[in-house]
């Protein structure tokens, strides 16, 4: 079944947004169709393009969420990306079990487009085996300068690690909540990059209405929208020193300086630079 007809055909939504270059503060997101008629991103900017090559159905529910906590308007969301402008990628549908499912190809012409578009950061709010696919794509993009946010996964502090957050060349992102401390069910080793908020977060519900989530795929967000508001004010550097110094300025939670349940610690938005630095 995946063998063949693989070459992505991308569905314009209803009303396609023209094509124009990512303004500097974008974010893209791999993961589920976002539904963007609810009223909490109504307003936001949101371009969205459909990478599934089957007629399954598409889910909708965790790419809402993810997209609420960027640029989701509400009483009690809490926004990290507001203003800024979320390119959607949609990679799953609904398998024969109707477990939400995606292929690695899906997910390396998702990564394409959302490179061609100029994003430069990009969250992948999905875990799973390792995948040669999937790793020559991350590589790719890496490569093209594209800061690849992941998260960790949630098969607990013994998981075996999980992809494509233990790549190397990708910032894993664990969950804390509000006391700092880490979720229980997180993945936990070298490739935790930073910890951000991700327990009893409220997110948008794709059928209207709200509710909380909790999982590293909630922590993910909150990190890519600091990596990419960081990046869209440091005109000229590099995605490894915007990274950098990210890490540096991490608020550390664990063992000194860098360990596997935290990484780094809790990513943190830089204050703006002075003219001395």
């Amino acid at each position: 079944r995946d063998g063949d007809g693989l070459a992505a055909k991308p569905a314009a939504p209803a009303a396609a947004a023209p094509h124009s270059p990512a303004p500097a503060r974008s974010v893209g997101i791999v993961d589920t169709a976002v539904a963007a008629d609810h009223e909490a991103l109504r307003g936001a900017d949101i371009v969205q393009r459909d990478f599934v090559t089957f007629t399954n159905e598409r889910p909708t529910a965790h790419g809402t969420a993810v997209a609420s906590i960027l640029v989701g308007s509400a009483a009690r969301l809490h926004a990290q990306f507001r203003g800024g402008r979320v390119y959607g990628a949609s990679v799953f549908f609904k398998d024969d079990k109707g477990d939400d499912a995606t292929t690695a190809a899906s997910l390396t012409v998702a990564g394409e487009w959302l490179a061609a578009e100029g994003v430069h950061v990009i969250n992948m709010s999905l875990a799973g085996p390792p995948n040669r696919v999937l790793e020559a794509a991350i590589q790719t993009l890496v490569e093209h300068g594209v800061i690849v946010v992941a998260a960790v996964g949630n098969n607990g502090p013994t998981g075996e690690p999980l992809y494509p957050a233990a790549y190397a060349n990708v910032v894993g992102v664990t969950a804390v909540d509000a006391a700092q401390r880490v979720y229980r069910y997180a993945n936990r080793g070298p490739h935790v990059r930073f910890a951000a908020p991700g327990v009893d977060i409220r997110v948008a519900k794709s059928g209207g209405g709200y509710r909380d989530m909790t999982g590293t795929s909630i922590a993910s967000p909150h990190a890519a929208a600091v990596i990419a508001q960081t990046l869209a004010g440091r005109t000229g550097a590099t995605p490894a020193s915007v990274v950098a110094e990210l890490e540096r300025a991490a608020v550390d939670l664990g063992a000194k300086d860098f360990d596997s349940v935290f990484g780094f610690g809790l990513i943190e938005p830089l204050t703006a630079v002075t003219a001395s630095r």
